[in-house]
């Protein structure tokens, strides 16, 4: 298939290509920008930080202290089942 392109073939090929790239780079960029505006309105002025606590937490007014989860745990005891095995 040894084919020889005009040189007017070439460049309507070349026309094209580039039309279609510049076509879907727009495309790209305004799908981009619109889903940063969609982001943005969604958040407000907060959308680039992480929701966090502030202040100090009061822990008898809360009735427990989460700390104290870590080294209070209650192992129980083991029995042995009705057959005897543990």
């Amino acid at each position: 298939m040894n084919r020889n392109i005009s040189r007017r073939e070439f460049l309507r090929t070349g026309a094209l290509t580039a039309i279609g790239l510049a076509g879907a780079g727009w495309t790209a960029q305004n799908y981009k920008t619109a889903r940063a505006s969609e982001h943005s309105q969604d958040h407000g002025a907060h959308k680039d930080q992480m929701a966090m606590a502030v202040g100090e937490v009061d822990h008898q007014r809360n009735g427990f202290n989460p700390d104290d989860l870590l080294t209070d745990f209650d192992y129980g005891r083991s029995l042995p089942l009705k057959t005897g095995k543990p």
